[in-house]
């Protein structure tokens, strides 16, 4: 069985920082005072997260607004992309306005992440038009908002009967380590769940205890005092067979 192949073809199955784009849409004052479907600051706090994770990994993002003059687009998304300028629209729908499709197409990415106000319309059209394109849109549901809380639902579920796959800002896909499912590791590259290596300069792993009686000595001591402070079942038992080997 070719692994490699097989784990190619996980990473195009799912949404990595490398083979996805990020498209913001008309995150702008004067759309968010019609958003009924969300608390506003909830909405610019997960947009603007949406803005950093992306930017943090290094993913395409297109920035747009609409009709500009009645409003910029969030002054924390333009933060996060100061040298950037969002492409400014006269089509409702984005997909129709060339300069956003080609700025898509530049990415060279076929996975399309979107979040837009108003999700009946911003999000939608464009979302529903790309997919018919070829494009595989993942839709930001708590980055972007309708006119109200059923406008905004009956959106989501119209892009999701299209194709979409609707995500939150509580998924974390970008960061989700590729071997979680496997013995876990603290910060210091331990994978013991118990020993609690970063109290060491040195941290050990399985097999690799200090070899001379004293050191393995001031191991135990150290490590034991650690456990002390825990009330789990596998601390006791890893305390009871420390204490059996030298105490």
């Amino acid at each position: 069985m070719n692994h490699a192949h097989i784990h190619e073809g996980r990473s195009q199955a799912l949404l990595t920082p490398e083979n996805c784009a990020v498209l913001l849409i008309d995150h702008q004052p004067s759309q968010l005072a019609n958003v009924n479907s969300h608390e506003p600051t909830m909405v610019i706090n997960n947009v603007t997260g949406l803005a950093k994770t992306a930017r943090a990994f290094g993913v395409p993002t297109i920035l747009t607004t609409i009709a500009a003059n009645g409003g910029e687009i969030f002054t924390q998304i333009q933060a996060v992309f100061p040298d950037q300028k969002p492409i400014d629209r006269t089509f409702i729908n984005s997909w129709e306005d060339r300069h956003v499709v080609e700025a898509v197409k530049s990415t060279g990415r076929k996975k399309l992440v979107i979040a837009a106000l108003w999700s009946e319309m911003c999000l939608a059209q464009p979302a529903i038009h790309a997919m018919g394109e070829g494009y595989d849109v993942y839709a930001v549901t708590d980055a972007s908002g309708g006119v109200s809380p059923e406008a905004h639902d009956m959106a989501i579920r119209r892009v999701v009967a299209a194709g979409a796959q609707p995500i939150n800002m509580a998924w974390n896909g970008w960061r989700t380590p590729a071997r979680f499912g496997r013995a876990q590791k603290n910060s210091r590259g331990c994978s013991d769940p118990v020993r609690p290596c970063r109290r060491f300069r040195q941290p050990y792993s399985r097999g690799s205890w200090p070899t001379k009686p004293d050191a393995r000595r001031a191991e135990f001591v150290l490590t034991v005092d650690a456990l002390k402070d825990r009330k789990s079942r596998q601390a006791r038992t890893r305390i009871a067979g420390l204490t059996s080997q030298f105490g």
